[in-house]
């Protein structure tokens, strides 16, 4: 799971994947990039040059956008616009569970699965903590707001959420029983995040969202939190 890291020029050009701001049907809202396309422009000065439009995914709806933007109402997911286009915490907007739709599908095929007796093989091959790696690496190359400072606190404390909470709030009482054998024999693998995969972040995610972000001391590090979750799912919708 590799991400492709983009080199911003100082002429500010967007590619995929970055975040951007925009005006979707009459509302400010954060996205990003999923395509860029590239039309003729009726020049004849210039006959050569194109004009760009851009497909984006909403995070506040987590759907792909209908319209195709054109490029002067694209604006960096920056502090100074998020001010400027007077954009509030996802949380405003939102009251419970904000989990794309092909996402919550793996948490329910994961249940099933579960429920059925069919254990997720350990160790993944894809573990928590090579995933939230990937995913600071993907925050730091596409939205220029989060300095890699803050993204690696972030992918700290997802990480100690996970590797502490795993039993009581994570796992299904039919796993606990691998969690320990697995541990008992595996003595060089010292945490549960270098071992399990997406599937129970996601499940981590869920538990976030739904519970813990709801216990938090301030309403600005729940919205912190959530706002984080939101991106990871993000990152996994594009990744998994």
């Amino acid at each position: 799971m590799k991400v492709k890291q983009q080199v911003e020029t100082q002429q500010k050009k967007i590619y995929i994947n970055n975040y951007i701001i925009t005006k979707s049907r009459d509302e400010w809202i954060e996205g990003r990039i999923i395509k860029i396309i590239e039309v003729p422009k009726p020049s004849e000065e210039k006959p050569d040059m194109n004009i760009k439009k851009y497909i984006i995914y909403s995070l506040r709806h987590n759907i792909i956008c209908e319209e195709e933007i054109p490029e002067h109402s694209i604006h960096r997911s920056s502090i100074e616009n998020y001010k400027k286009f007077k954009l509030f915490p996802l949380r405003a907007y939102v009251e419970d569970i904000h989990i794309p739709v092909d996402l919550f599908e793996i948490l329910k095929n994961d249940y099933k699965s579960v429920k059925d007796k069919k254990m997720i093989v350990l160790p993944s091959k894809f573990p928590i903590s090579k995933i939230l790696k990937e995913f600071s690496k993907f925050i730091v190359a596409n939205k220029p707001s989060i300095s890699e400072d803050e993204i690696l606190e972030v992918v700290k404390g997802f990480t100690w959420y996970f590797d502490k909470l795993i039993n009581p709030f994570i796992l299904y009482e039919c796993e606990i029983e691998q969690y320990i054998q697995y541990f008992e024999k595996e003595k060089n693998v010292n945490l549960p995040s270098n071992c399990y995969g997406p599937e129970h972040l996601l499940r981590m995610i869920f538990a976030i969202q739904k519970f813990l972000v709801k216990d938090c001391m301030d309403y600005e590090t729940q919205d912190v939190i959530f706002e984080y979750s939101v991106y990871l799912c993000d990152f996994l919708n594009i990744f998994l």
